[in-house]
């Protein structure tokens, strides 16, 4: 290894004056190893070792044909690869200084990237800014996997170490590439669609080798789906389906729950579980944004309906939940009825106590005590709430516990009068003409004789 560097660094520098000179120099060495480990291996088969040590530089060299051939200055793909192959011979040679010289490499060609700042001026995925990139992802993909089988046992942490090493290069150099190349309307859609891709390639690849941990991380592609639609709706007021979303986002989520499904026994038990609660939650945000979008600007409702349709589709959220059952609910009763479910039912309750503060007009229908939206999208949440808790109760011990079970009681109590109040606040306004604001109620005799009666009632 030390051979091939120096001979090539100065190589660079004699051909620094002719154009593509580093590129083919690249090819030629590449070329060159490629041919003695082939005559090695068929005149001196005893060799093995030697023979993988002049292939892997073969590689090494041959990869670094493109960067140099779109003019890249940096040697942080170089380094990195070097480093990887630093770590190969080092294992199979026992050296510890060999395998500690590969991972400072790798480190030091990661400073050395991110010092620079390169800046991807050709085109996207096609310049020596991201396939630099891509070698210290590569670098450390291969290294992990060369750890995967280390018997020593303080190296035992360097395959997760790795793992986190190739997921951060390789995500973060395509989210980079995508926000700085594509217009802002379809930032959205283009990290779905590479972050989908990405995710099924490292699966096959982990399930082809067996390999649970690598496998896991391909989970991680949720978090990237969740930062592209918070992305959208905060520079966008459009809806995803529009410029190709409606064909990216179901995509994309399609692949990711097929990604999950693989994933299914074969990895750490809660890195699904918690995928499958964001993947949840990310699916139902996309479903609010959307019917927000249609109900605002294309039906263009009532506030009141846009309101219920909202908590209508929770209910239907929570319905699904519950009586579902099919993959992947039943398979994960906690993150879905323990995580999703649990989210949903706060959203679903502070929904309800928001929707105290409207008077309930749903135009062009009359106000009808109880048979109007918010009444109705009240009463039916109240019962979704209700077998929440007792599906949490059956889920979680402590949520069945009797103390557990008379704090419900007595919130659903408590509820129920806030929501008896309520609907007398609305008769009176709808009834009375009298103004829907609470001090403007307490100020009114009416107001005040119609709560003393309602009160002593319920009392």
């Amino acid at each position: 290894f030390g051979t091939s560097i120096i001979a090539f660094g100065m190589q660079l520098v004699l051909v620094d004056h002719f154009e593509y000179g580093a590129a083919w120099s690249a090819f030629a060495f590449g070329a060159f190893y490629v041919v003695v480990a082939s005559l090695l291996w068929r005149r001196f088969a005893a060799e093995r070792l030697l023979v993988e040590v002049f292939l892997a530089l073969g590689v090494v060299f041959v990869t670094l044909v493109i960067p140099f051939a779109l003019g890249a200055s940096d040697t942080a793909g170089a380094w990195a690869l070097e480093g990887a192959g630093l770590i190969w011979i080092g294992l199979r040679q026992d050296r510890a200084l060999a395998r500690a010289a590969g991972i400072g490499l790798q480190i030091a060609a990661a400073a050395f990237w991110l010092g620079h700042h390169p800046s991807s001026s050709v085109d996207m995925f096609v310049n020596s800014s991201y396939l630099s990139g891509i070698m210290l992802a590569a670098a450390g993909f291969f290294s992990a996997r060369l750890y995967r089988s280390v018997p020593s046992k303080r190296e035992a942490g360097c395959e997760p170490l790795f793992i986190v090493w190739f997921v951060l290069w390789w995500f973060g150099i395509g989210f980079r590439e995508v926000v700085q190349f594509i217009e802002e309307d379809l930032i959205s859609n283009w990290l779905v669609g590479y972050f989908a891709l990405s995710a099924v390639a490292i699966t096959l690849l982990a399930r082809k080798w067996q390999w649970p941990r690598m496998q896991a991380s391909a989970l991680l592609a949720v978090g990237i789906y969740a930062v592209a639609a918070l992305q959208h709706i905060l520079d966008s007021e459009g809806p995803l389906h529009e410029l190709g979303g409606w064909l990216i986002w179901p995509l994309g989520i399609a692949a990711y729950y097929w990604v999950l499904h693989q994933a299914q026994s074969r990895v750490y038990d809660h890195v699904p579980g918690v995928a499958h609660a964001l993947t949840g939650l990310l699916l139902l945000s996309v479903l609010h944004w959307e019917l927000l979008w249609l109900a605002r600007e294309v039906l263009e409702l009532h506030e009141t309906w846009t309101f219920s349709l909202m908590a209508l589709l929770n209910i239907a959220a929570l319905q699904l939940i519950h009586r579902a059952s099919f993959w992947p609910i039943v398979d994960w009763p906690h993150a879905y009825i323990g995580g999703i479910s649990s989210v949903v039912g706060l959203s679903l309750g502070l929904m309800i106590l928001a929707s105290f503060d409207s008077a309930g007009s749903a135009p062009p229908l009359p106000w009808v005590p109880i048979l109007n939206p918010l009444d109705a999208m009240t009463l039916i949440g109240v019962l979704c709430l209700t077998t929440l808790w007792l599906d949490l109760g059956k889920l979680y011990r402590v949520m069945g516990q009797p103390a557990s079970i008379r704090v419900a009681w007595i919130c659903l109590g408590l509820a129920g009068f806030v929501w008896l109040n309520v609907t007398l606040f609305r008769v009176l306004h709808h009834g009375w003409g009298l103004t829907y604001d609470l001090e403007a109620m307490l100020d009114s005799s009416i107001a005040q004789t119609a709560l003393t009666i309602l009160w002593v009632v319920v009392g």
